[in-house]
């Protein structure tokens, strides 16, 4: 895999989920824009155990950006 144009191992990157799985902490990932090339940037909400609806709900709140208060009326995005 290639990052900033060095080639990286992939293998090591397969440890950034066990910050979350291993703790058996709940965790919500959402598209948050693109690079200027293009490629899908991501982001990963880490909440308390047991609090999965609130990494779900915080999810929605970045995806509606900064101001958008209104509730989700089960649609998605406003």
């Amino acid at each position: 895999m290639r990052v900033n144009g060095a080639e990286v191992p992939f293998r090591p990157q397969t440890a950034w989920p066990l910050i979350a799985g291993m703790p058996h902490l709940p965790a919500t990932a959402a598209p948050i824009g693109r690079t200027r090339e293009g490629l899908p940037i991501g982001v990963q909400f880490i909440g308390p155990f047991l609090e999965d609806l609130t990494t779900i709900a915080f999810a929605g709140q970045v995806l509606r950006g900064p101001g958008d208060h209104r509730r989700d009326r089960g649609g998605g995005r406003p």
